[in-house]
């Protein structure tokens, strides 16, 4: 039992190294794209890749030191002398029928790696809802700070739909996928609305669309605007999914 508890605890902590090492890359990638499109200049969608990049650093030293000092401590406890209850206590636990003693580890294995594969199923599904929803708005002419929150929130909801566990986990997951999606969705946004004012972009086709729409950018001085509805949706998508998480372990308590 005790065996089990390390290991879930040794997950765990796994699990928020990979989360801290992926919102410093989002954070690392924000950046870039911020000083490439900005001529080196820093703005406040580079700001904000600075903060992700930091807070992912951060939590990734702080869990890995904390993996360290769990590998010592268990270290520790294998070395220490047992006194006579804990060997009666193994002696005991040894005892239990071996087929009942891995059926249940492995039955909750395979359910929880089928959980994670549909999870993250949803996730994209709940992504890809909210990153159409977030480019119809775009696409209607709307500069609003909601279409981060949406794509999260319907992010996590189809996480938890299907796997019926969101945890820290599926929230990485959820949060990774919607950043990755929310540069493409707003680009598709300005690009619906292009197609709604003016009556020559119409009638090209969606490859010339995606490759000429840039440069309507600089055209009609619409720049600005777009990275402003990414940097807006960025800060109000983190902000939602810190909510959550601090919700969520409030209720755990």
């Amino acid at each position: 039992m005790n065996q089990n508890i390390h290991q879930v605890n040794q997950k765990k902590i796994r699990r928020y190294k990979v989360a801290g090492a992926a919102l410093a890359a989002a954070g690392l990638i924000l950046i870039i794209i911020a000083m490439v499109t900005s001529s080196g200049s820093f703005t406040p969608l580079a700001l904000l890749g600075l903060i992700m990049a930091i807070a992912g650093i951060a939590m990734f030293v702080i869990k890995l030191k904390e993996e360290k000092a769990y590998a010592k401590y268990l270290e520790q406890e294998l070395n220490r002398p047992k006194s006579m209850a804990e060997k009666l206590a193994q002696q005991q636990a040894e005892t239990v029928d071996a087929e009942q003693l891995h059926k249940e580890p492995r039955d909750t294995a395979i359910a929880q790696k089928s959980h994670v594969g549909l999870g993250m199923l949803g996730a994209a599904i709940g992504c890809l809802a909210g990153a159409v929803i977030w480019a119809f708005i775009l696409g209607q002419g709307y500069i609003t700070v909601f279409g981060g929150i949406i794509m999260i929130l319907l992010s996590f909801g189809g996480y938890k739909l299907l796997s019926r566990n969101l945890g820290a986990q599926g929230m990485a997951t959820s949060v990774g996928m919607s950043v990755l999606v929310l540069p493409f969705a707003t680009y598709g946004g300005f690009m619906w609305y292009l197609n709604n004012i003016l009556p020559s972009y119409r009638g090209w086709s969606f490859a010339e669309k995606w490759r000429q729409t840039w440069g309507l950018f600089r055209e009609y001085e619409i720049m600005g605007d777009f990275f402003k509805c990414i940097g807006n949706g960025y800060l109000f998508m983190i902000a939602a999914a810190i909510a959550v998480y601090s919700l969520l372990r409030r209720f755990e308590k």
